[in-house]
């Protein structure tokens, strides 16, 4: 298999640009540089490369020439500028007459897309110094050259580039394995912690009474199955550049350096996986349904609670509670009895607090709900882990490691530098595309807030005696202000970063004015929480307010996508001087 086999490359080159302008024809100059790119062509050709851009040959008439070299760019492995000794006196006329230049525009969208770019110096010429190039250009010169004349052979230069185009041809293979691994990955996390949990409580539990659950447990239950499809793909280039760090390290400190925010987002979601865990208002998770029927705490007749140790548990529900109720609330399903589930329904319902019976019966299942409950109790009975609480478990530490890895991750590109380096390329800078993509990413997740605000509003309700003295404790909300905090530092990160050093002032604004939205939903649920909870249970609230926060995420996608960013600047610089900036 030849060593380039798969790979693309693009070769740019000026055609009145090998030979003294003065001392020849032009006609001669171009025929001359036309010749050398075709011999450029042919090498690459015989190393293995499939595709290889060269102007006109690769245009056909009708093409969209912008759209079709800027493709050609955006999908080489290998971009190749041809410098002959005339390049830089042509680039400085031509700044001089204030004339486009598509030889430096190609090149800054190579630089700007992190291409492999390997300059060819022909028949002596020099690499331009710094301070010939324009600014977005200028890290052109620091790349190493290779220098030929028309004389050299065709395997003399194969000989020079075999190298180069091996490190290519790993690389694209790393690049392709990481793909389809991280689709498999992202596969399995959507599986285990948006549909597992709850293929399991309606297993469990019962449709009615899950879907039930679920909308109250919202946090966990709902908004993995709307929005972490967004998290993951935005994810997907940041861990990309990490993986690629890792796997092009030749150093120890290297690895353990692109490791840096696995490694602390792991015990960052660690810690919060054991304050969310152990914390009395997650009992309900570990309290198996069979205990609820057989412990007789909440007085309720035999019901079908699903299976459990393969014995399947059958029996007739028994109504417990007045028809007055029933008739209020036309009879939902949790006033059918006090069973488990039921009775947590029934101690949160923000629209039961009006009924006088309700009012009567209340404190009474909430004492058997709380004995059921108390851990205590739980462990001297070796009472069974629900099924659902391991789906929970898995759930939580899932989206906890995405929500502090991502964190972690804003933190590293912000201080630190991306080492994808191998013996040919100097260290690069954080790439923008992690800029991008991680400021969407934290968008998303900070989707999670609000909706973990209305679930641990209704563990208030549950654990709170008397529901109608039962004043607003800001610190119920602890959890979500700290989970909060970490994400919006991670994007004000990013946020900041980008607008600063990479002057997306535009997208900054733009993402600002997306957080600033959620933080006001997350004021509203704290404001006003009871009227929210009592809406809580409907699954029509949850589809009003995803379908305009689905449409806002597919907005900012397509305008933080780092491809659709590239082209948009890439037209703008076709259509416009590159800055002239000249020595």
């Amino acid at each position: 298999m030849a060593a380039g086999e798969g790979l693309s490359a693009f070769i740019s080159y000026r055609r009145r640009d090998v030979y003294d302008p003065v001392s020849s024809t032009a006609e001669t100059d171009k025929e001359a540089v036309r010749a050398l790119a075709e011999k450029i062509r042919s090498i690459l050709e015989g190393l293995g490369f499939e595709e290889v851009f060269l102007d006109t040959d690769t245009m056909q008439f009708g093409d969209h020439y912008e759209a079709k070299i800027h493709s050609a760019i955006k999908n080489c492995d290998l971009f190749v500028p041809l410098i002959g000794r005339a390049w830089l006196e042509i680039c400085e006329q031509r700044a001089v007459n204030g004339e486009d230049d598509f030889v430096l525009r190609e090149i800054h969208a190579a630089v700007r897309y992190e291409k492999e770019i390997v300059p060819i110096l022909v028949a002596g010429a020099r690499m331009p110094e710094p301070s010939d190039l324009p600014e977005e250009i200028r890290t052109l010169h620091f790349k190493h050259a290779l220098s030929i004349s028309p004389e050299d052979t065709n395997e003399s230069v194969s000989r020079l580039l075999s190298n180069k185009v091996e490190s290519l041809s790993a690389r694209q293979r790393l690049g392709r394995r990481w793909t389809y691994g991280y689709a498999l990955l992202a596969l399995a996390i959507y599986y285990f912690a948006a549909f597992e949990p709850n293929r399991v409580g309606l297993d469990e539990y019962g449709a009615d009474a899950w879907i039930g659950m679920a909308t109250r447990w919202s946090g966990l239950f709902v908004w993995p199955l709307v929005f972490l499809p967004f998290a993951l793909v935005a994810l997907y280039r940041p861990m990309q550049i990490l993986i690629e760090g890792v796997m092009n390290a030749t150093r120890l400190s290297d690895v353990l350096s692109n490791l840096t925010p696995l490694i602390f987002g792991c015990i960052i979601a660690g810690l919060g996986l054991s304050l969310e865990i152990y914390s009395p208002e997650q009992v309900p998770w570990t309290v198996h349904p069979v205990f609820a029927m057989e412990s007789g705490a909440l007085d309720c007749g035999p019901s079908r609670v699903g299976s459990y140790a393969n014995a399947e548990l059958k029996a007739v529900v028994a109504y417990g509670s007045g028809g007055d109720l029933q008739s209020r609330q036309e009879a939902p399903f949790w006033l059918t009895n006090k069973c488990w589930p039921n009775a947590l329904f029934y101690l949160t319902d923000e629209r039961l607090v009006i009924s006088d019976a309700y009012r009567r019966e209340r404190p009474k299942v909430h004492q058997a709900f709380m004995r059921v409950l108390n851990t205590k109790h739980l462990e001297q009975n070796g009472v069974p882990y629900s099924r659902t609480f391991w789906a929970y478990l898995v759930s939580f530490s899932i989206l906890a490691l995405l929500g502090a890895v991502g964190a972690a991750m804003a933190a590293f590109f912000v201080v630190a530098s991306i080492r994808g380096r191998d013996q040919y390329v100097e260290y690069r800078l954080p790439s923008e595309d992690a800029y991008l993509s991680l400021t969407y990413a934290f968008v998303s997740l900070m989707f999670w807030v609000p909706f973990r605000m209305v679930t641990n509003y209704t563990k208030k309700r549950y654990y709170c005696a008397d529901v109608e003295a039962c004043a607003l404790d800001p610190s119920v909300f602890l959890t979500d202000f700290v989970i909060g905090s970490i994400f919006f530092i991670g994007y004000a990160c990013m946020a900041i970063g980008l607008i600063v050093k990479h002057r997306r002032v535009a997208l900054g604004l733009l993402s600002a004015v997306s957080v600033s939205a959620i933080v006001a939903l997350s004021y509203l649920v704290y404001t006003y929480g009871d009227r929210i909870s009592a809406l809580a249970g409907d699954w029509r609230l949850y589809v009003a307010v995803s379908i305009p926060s689905i449409m806002l995420l597919l907005l900012l996608g397509y305008q933080f996508h780092p491809a659709i960013v590239r082209f948009n600047d890439f037209k703008k610089e076709f259509r416009g001087r590159l800055g002239g900036r000249w020595r």
